[in-house]
C-alpha cells in the first residue's frame, strides 16, 4: 500500500475510534480515501506537467532582456537551516529554480554551490538519484557548456515528479513544486520592479495566475495530509485573493520551441491591466510567503 492511501486510512481509524457509528461505515470511509489518496497522486503528476518548470521561466527572463542578480536567490549557506521535511522539499524547489536562473546566465560559480545545496536536502529527503555522482561528475564536465547545464537542470527538476511516481509521496513532492514556482515568481517580479516597462515579465508574471490555479487545485486536496501542507494551501489563497483583483484580457494561448536551447515554452499572451498599487500588493506578498519558507 503506497505511504499516502497509509496516512489517509489511518485518519480514517482515527475518527472511527472518536465516533463512528458502525463497521460498515467505516469500511465505506476507508475505500473513499484511500481512492481519493491514488486520485491525488495521479492529479500530481499531471499537473507537473501543467505549470511552467523553473528553467522555462528563466528562459523567458533573459529573453525579456533582464540581467542577472545574484542578490534575489537563496543563499545556499542557508541550506543548514532546513530541519523539517517541508522546508527541505520547498528549498529543494527554490535551488532548483535558482539553478536555472544562474545556468541560462553562465554564472558557473554559483551554479556549484548551488548544486550542493540541493544534493544536502535531496540526501536529507532521502531522494539521491537526480544527485548521485553521476550527475555531479557531469556538472563539474559541463560547467561551461550551457546547453548542456540547461539538460542537467531540466533532469533535477523533474526528480520530484520521478520521486512522486516511485514513493507515491504526495506530501514532499508538492512542496517541491510549489518551492520552485515561488522562487521563479520571485526572481520575475523582482526583476520587473526594477524595470517596470518590461512588457515581457509582466506578461510572465499575469500567466502565474494559470500555474497558480493548478497549484490551488492540488493543495486543495493535499492540504488535510499536514499542517504545513495546510499552511501553503493558504498561502496560495492569499495570492489568489491579489490575483482577482486584476483584469485580464485573455489572447491565444501559444506553445514554440525555444531556438536558443531547444525547450518548449509555454506562453499565455495574456493582457494584464493592474494598478501600481495591485502590483505593488501582490510584489509584497511574493516576498512575505517567501521569506517564511526560506
Amino acid at each position: 500500500m503506497s505511504t499516502v492511501s497509509r496516512v489517509f486510512i489511518s485518519l480514517s481509524l482515527l475518527f472511527c475510534l472518536s465516533g463512528c457509528e458502525n463497521e460498515a461505515a467505516t469500511d465505506l470511509n476507508d475505500l473513499m480515501e484511500n481512492v481519493e489518496a491514488e486520485s491525488t497522486v495521479e492529479d500530481l503528476s499531471s499537473i507537473f506537467y501543467m505549470i511552467p518548470s523553473p528553467l522555462e521561466t528563466a528562459i523567458v527572463l533573459k529573453k525579456s532582456g533582464a540581467n542577472y542578480d545574484g542578490s534575489l536567490l537563496n543563499n545556499p549557506t542557508n541550506v543548514s537551516n532546513y530541519d523539517t521535511k517541508a522546508k527541505q522539499a520547498i528549498n529543494l524547489g527554490t535551488f532548483g529554480a535558482d539553478m536555472s536562473y544562474a545556468t541560462l546566465f553562465d554564472q558557473s560559480q554559483e551554479i556549484m554551490f548551488f548544486v550542493s545545496a540541493a544534493k544536502k536536502l535531496a540526501e536529507e529527503l532521502g531522494i539521491m538519484k537526480a544527485f548521485d555522482a553521476q550527475m555531479i561528475e557531469s556538472v563539474e564536465n559541463n560547467i561551461e557548456n550551457r546547453d548542456s547545464m540547461m539538460h542537467i537542470v531540466s533532469n533535477v527538476y523533474w526528480v520530484a515528479d520521478a520521486y512522486l511516481k516511485e514513493t507515491e509521496n504526495v506530501e514532499v513532492s508538492s512542496l517541491v513544486l510549489y518551492g520552485g514556482w515561488l522562487e521563479a515568481l520571485h526572481i520575475a517580479s523582482e526583476l520587473y520592479k526594477k524595470n517596470p516597462d518590461n512588457i515581457v515579465l509582466k506578461e510572465r508574471i499575469a500567466e502565474q495566475k494559470y500555474s497558480l490555479e493548478n497549484l490551488l487545485a492540488l493543495f486543495s486536496k493535499t492540504s488535510k495530509i499536514s499542517p504545513e501542507l495546510k499552511t501553503t494551501y493558504e498561502e496560495l489563497l492569499s495570492l489568489k485573493a491579489i490575483y482577482d483583483t486584476f483584469n485580464y484580457t485573455e489572447k491565444e494561448v501559444t506553445v514554440g520551441i525555444d531556438e536558443e536551447t531547444g525547450i518548449s515554452i509555454v506562453e499565455g499572451r495574456n493582457e494584464l491591466a493592474a494598478s501600481k498599487d495591485q502590483l505593488e500588493n501582490l510584489f509584497k506578498t511574493v516576498a512575505e510567503i517567501r521569506k517564511k519558507n526560506v
